[in-house]
């Protein structure tokens, strides 16, 4: 699986184009909307009790990265059930 590779996903009947970054150990992903709505870019990240979330960069975009963080782990999961 090219974890490297951008990919559309579906989101409140729109496709948006995700590209997947590494920057250093971490990913990010950079998600692009059609129209005139900016660029989000959001990571996973971790919690101090453990357990992880997703999150914008910078912080502010908190309730989209909630609904579209979850859609690219359900890609990444459709892509490894396919190998």
């Amino acid at each position: 699986m090219d974890l490297t590779m951008p990919f559309e996903i579906k989101h409140m009947g729109k496709e948006l184009s995700v590209v997947p970054k590494k920057i250093g150990k971490d990913w990010v992903y950079i998600v692009r909307f059609e129209g005139s709505n900016p660029p989000l870019m959001l990571t996973m990240a971790s919690q101090e009790k453990g357990g992880h979330f997703w999150t914008s960069i910078p912080e502010g975009r908190q309730q989209e990265a909630e609904k579209i963080g979850p859609l690219i782990t359900a890609h990444y999961k459709e892509l490894a059930a396919a190998e």
